[in-house]
């Protein structure tokens, strides 16, 4: 009798170590997808950013351009 009572606690020791591995892998793996996702994120949004800034500004000039010309006083370069 206690040779089972013993059996079935220790099944049930087991189950619950796979059980937690389970979860620590899915949380791991989410942990992953994020991070992953993240930087997918912010690789995007740099690309975007360079590109504006070096092919789609106003009328094909770029930002360093507007600065202020002594010689005219007028800000537009």
């Amino acid at each position: 009798m206690q040779l089972i009572i013993r059996h079935r606690q220790l099944s049930s020791i087991h189950e619950n170590s796979q059980t937690e591995g389970v979860g620590n892998e899915v949380r791991q793996r989410a942990s992953k997808d994020l991070a992953n996702n993240l930087n997918l994120a912010m690789v995007t949004i740099y690309t975007f950013v360079l590109f504006f800034c070096c092919f789609g500004c106003y009328k094909g000039e770029k930002p360093g351009n507007k600065v202020f010309s002594p010689t005219t006083g007028s800000a537009t370069g």
